[in-house]
């Protein structure tokens, strides 16, 4: 007999901003250690769970260095940072890129730049979640709804622009101007 038990969750306020902070992050664990535990055994050697810890704190250790060094030095030469308020929690819930998102901790990343940005002096503006950064051409401002998450390469489709380039690097761009915009410069 398989018995269950459903469990529902009423967080405050304080509690669902950490849950959406560390959103992936057992999930992240659980595939790193079955990983190194599998390669491990093929070795030949015997996995230990205190050698897996171990390894574990160190690699988060590193990561958390990682990401407190590039948002200090954001932070120091930006007066300007311009993210795109992303919606973590929903993009964690896709079974196609929910390793993805989990793995660079764009939570943390974002938490970490609320509050160095205005510490240092400068501003950090949310581009809203719904603005089609990667479907607006950054040079004539033509929209391509018809673009798919394969297509890497961004092609205008005004003939009079007829800009060619990187998607991401077109989006960013995107993003800059309507932070420009939302600010007022």
């Amino acid at each position: 007999m398989i018995k269950a038990h459903k469990i529902r969750l009423h967080p405050t306020s304080e509690q669902a901003n950490y849950f959406v902070r560390a959103v992936g992050t057992a999930r992240f664990v659980f595939n790193w250690a079955l990983a190194e535990w599998k390669r491990e055994y093929e070795a030949g050697e015997k996995p230990g769970a205190p050698a897996l810890k171990k390894q574990f704190n160190a690699i988060r250790c590193q990561r958390s260095d990682l990401l407190h060094k590039l948002t200090t030095e954001v932070a120091k030469t930006s007066k300007l940072v311009a993210v795109e308020d992303l919606h973590v929690k929903g993009l964690v819930q896709n079974r196609c890129l929910s390793r993805s998102f989990s793995d660079a901790a764009l939570g943390k990343l974002l938490d970490l730049l609320e509050s160095k940005v205005p510490r240092a002096g400068g501003v950090l503006v949310k581009v809203g979640r719904f603005y089609p950064s990667s479907q607006l051409c950054h040079g004539c401002g033509s929209r391509r709804a018809d673009l798919t998450l394969d297509e890497r390469i961004y092609m205008c489709a005004n003939p009079a622009c007829s800009y060619v380039g990187d998607r991401d690097e077109n989006a960013s761009l995107n993003i800059l101007q309507e932070a420009f915009r939302l600010v007022g410069t």
